[in-house]
């Protein structure tokens, strides 16, 4: 088992690296923002339209993976402080036992809200990519194998 000042160290490691997720998160959710105030710009049915829309759609696609890296984070941290509180307690000690819940209920954070809704985050980022892939399509003029693909993406359930 890891030393208490080993253990601390991990920990810093880990709100830093949190910390960091949280900055790209903040900025990709501005960029996604940024995409949408250009596409109020563009008319619709236009090549820049459908271009536009794929850009919010990778955009929103990007802002979902940097969610989810800071979970990813986030769980690290609270497993790890669930690690100190063995070492430092026991791990029978109702300290280690509050720390390891909240590490494991932080391990399920698999939603994140768009739009003021919660979605799950596997789902969303397929759906942006389906949509992505279809605004491309619809950009270069391929309007019968973009209708073809939001069809299959309906018959999947993804859209």
């Amino acid at each position: 088992m890891s030393t208490e000042y080993e253990l601390q160290a991990k920990y810093s490691d880990a709100v830093q690296i949190y910390l960091a997720a949280k900055q790209a998160e903040a900025a990709a959710k501005k960029e996604k923002v940024e995409k949408w105030t250009v596409e109020r710009k563009t008319q619709d049915g236009t090549k820049e339209y459908y271009l536009a829309w794929a850009e919010i759609n990778k955009a929103a696609m990007t802002f979902t993976e940097k969610v989810e890296q800071r979970y990813t984070a986030a769980y690290t941290i609270h497993s790890l402080y669930a690690d100190c509180m063995k070492y430092m307690h026991g791990a029978d000690s109702k300290e280690a036992q509050i720390a390891q819940h909240r590490a494991e209920l932080a391990h399920t954070r698999e939603f994140v809200y768009s739009d003021s809704s919660p979605y799950w985050i596997k789902w969303y980022k397929l759906c942006s990519k389906v949509w992505w892939v279809y605004y491309e399509f619809r950009a270069e003029g391929y309007d019968k194998v973009a209708a073809e693909l939001i069809g299959q993406g309906k018959r999947f359930g993804i859209i």
